[in-house]
């Protein structure tokens, strides 16, 4: 079975900063999660790319909305509420983007069924 690393995965395509700087995938643990990293070399590119990215991008908001809530001065706090809304707007598209990608993988009768939900 194949070994790759979460963070191998995001080495392929994904910037380095967005794994370990960030946390990004490669704070996924246990088996299961380890397999389906390994899984998305399996995907037509850049499928796999965008994946990691987008997680990584959800964990960078992580950090930001963690930030937030301990950030002072009300001029910098609504800048950064600001980034981050632009910031999740961004991962949200990708997501969608990730999903229309996706859906052409799935026989016509499947592909309604994959949702954000």
């Amino acid at each position: 079975m194949d070994q790759t690393t979460p963070a191998e995965v995001c080495a392929k395509g994904a910037s380095a900063r967005c794994c370990t700087a960030r946390g990004g995938i490669s704070d996924l643990s246990g088996h299961r999660r380890r397999t389906d990293a390994a899984k998305l070399s399996e995907l037509p590119l850049p499928t796999p790319r965008k994946i990691a990215y987008f997680y990584a991008h959800i964990t960078s908001i992580q950090d930001d909305l963690a930030r937030l809530a301990i950030e002072l001065g009300p001029g910098r706090r609504t800048e950064r509420i600001r980034r981050v809304l632009a910031e999740l707007d961004d991962a949200l598209a990708l997501g969608d983007d990730i999903l229309r990608e996706l859906r052409l993988l799935l026989s016509p009768k499947h592909q309604k069924s994959l949702t954000r939900a």
